[in-house]
């Protein structure tokens, strides 16, 4: 059987540019969380202290964006996806396009200039991972963080 070495020096792998999507009249403005283009998040709408109290309407939207995540989080997580012999780059290609197919922006994307569309992280990577050229093999321990933007909220999953 495959085993994983964990004496070895950590390997790095190649990086693959951001599939960044630029601005566009197909998108409409509230389709983009605030930092999608620029990288930066600007600063909170709210004080520090303050409480937001959200409304049902508000509720029925994370509720929607929460679910989505979770629908794109088994996606990845399915068998066929997240299996030896694939990379996390190209898992992350088929997660941006399954998505943007449903309507949302997938929230890592750009968030503080981050690359890649889902967080992977494999073995001795702790949480927030970038996917990259890697080859998963059996015995690899893989974390997928998933969080997409639909409604003017985020949602979050992770496993």
């Amino acid at each position: 059987p495959n085993t994983v070495n964990y004496s070895t020096p950590i390997k790095i792998h190649p990086k693959i540019p951001p599939n960044l999507i630029p601005p566009s009249p197909n998108y409409s403005s509230t389709y983009f969380p605030s930092y999608a283009h620029t990288g930066r998040v600007g600063p909170p709408q709210f004080p520090h202290d303050h409480v937001l109290l959200h409304d049902v309407t508000s509720i029925e939207r994370m509720t929607h964006a929460a679910r989505l995540a979770r629908q794109l989080l088994d996606y990845v997580c399915h068998p066929s996806i997240a299996k030896a012999g694939c990379t996390t780059e190209e898992i992350d290609v088929l997660l941006h396009e399954a998505t943007l197919g449903k309507g949302a922006y997938p929230s890592p994307l750009n968030y503080h200039g981050f690359p890649k569309s889902v967080c992977s992280s494999i073995n001795e990577v702790v949480c927030h991972g970038i996917p990259d050229s890697r080859v998963l093999v059996a015995g690899d321990v893989v974390s997928f963080d998933v969080s997409c933007y639909v409604g003017g909220v985020h949602g979050d999953n992770c496993a």
